[in-house]
């Protein structure tokens, strides 16, 4: 998961530079440690959306498009679900900033609530790709009073009760 988590801001680096965010791979294990390798690819990332001109550039993905910010939330929103997916497995309860977990699940608007296999493999088939990745799973109901990150994960098909 952490090669994962580094390999998505090396995709939001490439992202904010112009470049093709596919052409990044998933992370091997580094030499020098994932902490390591976290702090060079969140610099490349922060480096790459330093100037705000970025923020209003059309970009588009497979499943999103629109200026450089709304394109950039939903890679927001991935970080923090997968930062609750480590958390989880690993027994850890972080004090989420309700703040940044609420402008994370704002940018879920970018994903349907339902059908999301059709809507992977229309895009892996668009991509020429064998096999079809389906990133997040149907939403699980939840109560619309529930805590932030509760709803965001269940937007993104996880379980918060688990």
């Amino acid at each position: 998961m952490i090669g994962h988590l580094v390999g998505v801001l090396d995709r939001i680096a490439a992202l904010g530079r112009g470049e093709d965010p596919f052409a990044v791979t998933e992370t091997p294990e580094p030499d020098n440690g994932w902490s390591d390798a976290w702090t060079a690819s969140a610099h490349r990332a922060t480096e790459a959306w330093r100037d705000d001109a970025v923020l209003e550039q059309p970009m588009a993905l497979p499943w999103i498009q629109g200026s450089g910010a709304v394109v950039l939330a939903s890679y927001f929103s991935e970080l923090t679900v997968h930062t609750w997916d480590l958390a989880t497995s690993t027994g850890q309860q972080p004090d989420w900033d309700d703040t940044v977990v609420t402008a994370a699940l704002a940018a879920g608007d970018s994903l349907p609530a339902e059908n999301r296999r059709a809507l992977f493999e229309e895009i892996s088939t668009a991509m020429g790709l064998d096999q079809v990745a389906i990133p997040f799973a149907e939403q699980v109901p939840i109560a619309d009073d529930a805590l932030a990150i509760d709803r965001l994960v269940a937007w993104n098909g996880r379980d918060p009760s688990r």
